[in-house]
């Protein structure tokens, strides 16, 4: 069974965090929480998927849940995708955990 822990891969870097981004979305949730079928933290942003807005913000409230610089967070793969893998430069895997389990419905 897939576990939370499974949606963060630690690196030299900082660690790799597998999204699953809802734009558009009308709730005022930002992290929903983990989807085990889809293995990835699942995210809702407000603002739409045109012109990079929505990965704009993802990365703005992304930072500022995990209280790093959002120079220190960066797309690697899936721009123009729901699924996206995020690397979040500096940070232990152990960190990230803590703050995105007590964050739930954020």
């Amino acid at each position: 069974m897939k576990r939370l822990e499974d949606a963060v891969n630690e690196t030299e870097e900082g660690c790799i965090l597998r999204i699953h981004l809802i734009s558009g979305s009308r709730t005022e949730v930002f992290f929903q929480g983990y989807d085990s079928w889809r293995d990835s933290f699942i995210f809702h942003v407000q603002s739409e998927a045109r012109d990079g807005r929505a990965n704009h913000e993802l990365l703005l409230r992304l930072a500022e849940l995990l209280k790093t610089p959002r120079h220190s967070i960066a797309i690697l793969r899936g721009e123009r995708s729901h699924s996206k893998r995020i690397l979040v430069k500096g940070l232990k895997k152990g960190w990230i955990l803590e703050l995105l389990s007590g964050n739930r419905n954020v």
